[in-house]
């Protein structure tokens, strides 16, 4: 029997580790297969498959909504912080070739769809010119 529900055992045990925000929505998208289903060993061991995707259909949303929720700004100090983002970051959430379906999760309302879409290219432009301008003064 768990004594914490996979929510919260998600939240203590797993999210609490990881700082920064981009992190844990990295985290949280990477723990999706290819047919968008979600997949964590440990939660599904403990609280059942089914229990589990919805935990962490739940965290990724909120995860999601608290990287919208932020200034484009504080994202670019929290990339550049190495003790604020998780190597994944970049793989996960900036790289070009990564869907941006799989960054939102299931059944996200279309408008938070258009807004997570426009935060994420953004936020890939930014990192583009941040590393063009570094490249460039390294060239000079």
């Amino acid at each position: 029997m768990a004594l914490l529900s996979a929510s919260e055992d998600l939240a203590r045990r797993t999210l609490s580790a990881i700082p920064g925000l981009l992190s844990r929505l990295a985290y949280l998208t990477s723990l999706r297969d290819d047919k968008g289903d979600y997949r964590h060993w440990g939660l599904a061991h403990t609280h059942g498959t089914a229990t589990a995707a919805e935990a962490l259909g739940r965290a990724h949303m909120e995860a999601l909504a608290q990287v919208l929720r932020s200034p484009l700004p504080q994202l670019m100090r929290e990339l550049e912080d190495p003790q604020q983002v998780a190597l994944e970051v970049p793989q996960v959430l900036l790289k070009k070739p990564a869907p941006l379906q799989s960054i939102v999760p299931p059944a996200t309302p279309a408008a938070t769809r258009k807004h997570a879409k426009a935060t994420i290219l953004a936020l890939r432009a930014l990192e583009d010119a941040r590393n063009w301008l570094q490249t460039s003064h390294r060239a000079a």
